[in-house]
């Protein structure tokens, strides 16, 4: 069976309109499920774009969503288990471009983001249904998914910013940004021995960053994002501050 690329595409780009202008959540989800299903198609038959990759998340994301939601009503529990479901499906999908499209900064920028979206959205619904009693997140395993996101961050610096970037300088610096801002929020919930293995990450970070050639003025903007990042490390690490003051003017010595 033979597939005309450019009629796939346009079939989920106008399936794709039709759910942004839906006003009724069904119709919405009958859109979404159309397009999705064309957008499994074409992966198992064509090569797709990472645009295309990252439009399939997202649709799968609002899908899923929605399908739960419709399933199981509005309460509190299943408002929980459909977003966690949503979350995870997107970032599912993500992982299967980024091994076909390893390379891609741009790729690896929105899978991320959406990781760290997933995490922050989970610790925030963990927190309410602790708050008022809900069950649906108990399986949720903090130390696994930050490990995992760790490891996504590793992951992208083997495949993007080593001098390959030359039209991409602009993504590798907001995944600098990113992966800063990821370390602020694990020292925020860090506790005793935990405070220094992330303070030393930041610290790799940096020298990881300085080391990275950047474009356009961007060598600039990245020591007023490091200068940001440290200060606000050693403000969360009070018990170190001395010490990390010290690393930092031999850093930017």
């Amino acid at each position: 069976m033979s597939y005309n690329y450019d009629e796939f595409v346009q079939s989920i780009r106008a399936c794709r309109r039709e759910a942004f202008a839906a006003t009724s959540p069904t119709v919405q989800v009958d859109a979404f499920t159309r397009g999705v299903q064309l957008l499994q198609d074409l992966s198992k038959h064509c090569p797709m774009t990472p645009l295309l990759w990252m439009e399939y998340a997202f649709d799968t994301e609002r899908l899923m969503e929605g399908l739960i939601s419709m399933e199981g009503g509005s309460d509190q529990h299943n408002g929980v288990h459909a977003r966690k479901t949503a979350l995870e499906s997107c970032t599912g999908v993500l992982e299967l471009a980024l091994a076909e499209f390893s390379g891609c900064a741009l790729l690896h920028l929105f899978y991320l983001e959406s990781f760290a979206d997933y995490i922050y959205q989970l610790e925030s619904l963990r927190a309410q249904s602790e708050s008022i009693g809900t069950v649906g997140m108990e399986d949720f395993d903090v130390r696994a998914v930050h490990a995992k996101l760790t490891d996504a961050f590793e992951q992208a610096w083997r495949c993007v910013g080593r001098g390959t970037h030359m039209n991409e300088a602009s993504i590798v610096s907001e995944i600098y940004k990113l992966h800063g801002c990821f370390l602020l929020f694990r020292l925020l919930s860090a506790t005793g021995n935990e405070l220094e293995p992330v303070m030393a990450q930041i610290s790799t970070l940096f020298n990881r960053w300085s080391d990275t050639p950047m474009g356009d003025d961007g060598n600039g903007e990245m020591m007023q994002e490091i200068e940001y990042i440290w200060d606000s490390s050693c403000a969360l690490n009070d018990a170190g501050r001395g010490g990390w003051q010290q690393r930092k003017d031999e850093l930017w010595a």
